[in-house]
């Protein structure tokens, strides 16, 4: 991530932040409008958005996010199933 001026911005988490030199600030990652806070345009396959706020963060989608909690719940739940059924199924092949 560089400012129109050639000012680096440091990453951080699944942003960057730094001073604002400049307008906006190119971040070399694919395109994707969820990048804001505010101002966020397409430049090539690169993004731009505004310096003003002195950060630029990627929003997650929120179905996406509740999908993978979903799979997880559900993936535990699997397991504990697995888990639960396993001395029962020692138990029958004992017998």
């Amino acid at each position: 991530a560089v400012t129109d001026r050639g000012a680096p911005w440091r990453q951080t988490g699944a942003g960057y932040e730094g001073r604002s030199f400049g307008e906006t600030v190119r971040i070399s990652e694919n395109a994707d409008p969820r990048w804001g806070p505010q101002g966020w345009e397409q430049d090539g396959w690169a993004n731009r958005v505004s310096t003003q706020p002195g950060e630029a963060v990627f929003g997650g989608a929120a179905p996406y996010r509740r999908l993978a909690l979903a799979s997880g719940a559900w993936a535990a739940a699997l397991a504990g199933l697995a888990a639960g059924c396993r001395p029962y199924l020692r138990r029958e092949q004992a017998a």
